[in-house]
């Protein structure tokens, strides 16, 4: 039986591990071999990016993952609770620091995403008062 997990398991394996190695260091050869430069002319786009749109993207990429992890860890500790409460009746006082943990990193991810423009302002602005840089 371990042999045919071996055998079941060790195709795919390597076709990934061969599959990521050539997007990843050699992307000219697939890019030849799909054609995908037929037909295109060089373009150099020129991006820029003001700090403060970086720093606003930042912080709602994080208040996003505190959000979407938090949600259902909210919900477990409410149902651990409410499951104790109702299993153990001796119980007269289950522990609530969970669900209150839990409560407030939801809503200091909801603070993040409402005021993501103001603390970012607040970043840029302690940013120019720290030591060696200047005023821009």
């Amino acid at each position: 039986e371990g042999y045919f997990n071996l055998g079941v398991t060790l195709p795919p394996l390597i076709l990934y591990t061969l599959f990521a190695w050539s997007l990843i260091f050699k992307t000219d050869s697939v890019i030849s071999l799909l054609r995908l430069d037929k037909g295109t002319t060089a373009i150099s786009p020129e991006t820029r990016f003001d700090r403060r749109t970086i720093l606003i993207t930042a912080i709602l990429v994080i208040a996003g993952w505190m959000l979407v992890n938090e949600t259902p860890e909210f919900f477990r500790h409410a149902v651990y609770y409410v499951q104790e409460r109702r299993l153990y009746a001796r119980m007269i006082r289950p522990d609530i620091s969970y669900i209150a943990m839990s409560a407030f990193k939801i809503l200091f991810a909801l603070l993040l995403i409402i005021f993501s423009r103001q603390i970012a302002a607040l970043i840029e602005k302690w940013g120019t008062r720290l030591p060696g840089r200047g005023r821009r």
